[in-house]
């Protein structure tokens, strides 16, 4: 092979390296862009996350509040039952009284006449 030769040889294949090198810059240059990006999506998430955490701490909390002053079904039962047997002994003392009343009012009227 002659100089001339390898010497076209060497200066294609330099050439071709300088192709590739620009070609890896440029990769290099859309990795730091991807890696830009990739930081961004990563404090969104972040930040998202974040969030969701504050929101599911405060609904629990929430909720351990309401299960605590909640009334049951039972509960709202028995405070209807003791209502009910009040209005009941309500009623019979009105009635009682009423009974009481008219019979002073007999014996008042008697006495007086």
């Amino acid at each position: 092979m002659s100089d001339d030769k390898v010497l076209k040889e060497v200066k294609g294949l330099s050439q071709k390296v300088d192709d590739l090198k620009q070609e890896v810059g440029g990769l290099g240059g859309r990795a730091d862009s991807l890696e830009t990006k990739v930081d961004g999506l990563d404090k969104k998430f972040s930040s998202k996350l974040d969030r969701f955490t504050e929101l599911y701490l405060d609904h629990d909390r929430r909720l351990a509040r309401i299960e605590e002053t909640m009334v049951t079904k039972e509960d709202h039962q028995d405070i209807m039952d003791m209502l009910h047997e009040l209005l009941r002994l309500s009623s019979r003392k009105d009635e009682e009284l009423t009974m009481v009343i008219h019979r002073v009012e007999e014996h008042d009227h008697d006495i007086r006449a």
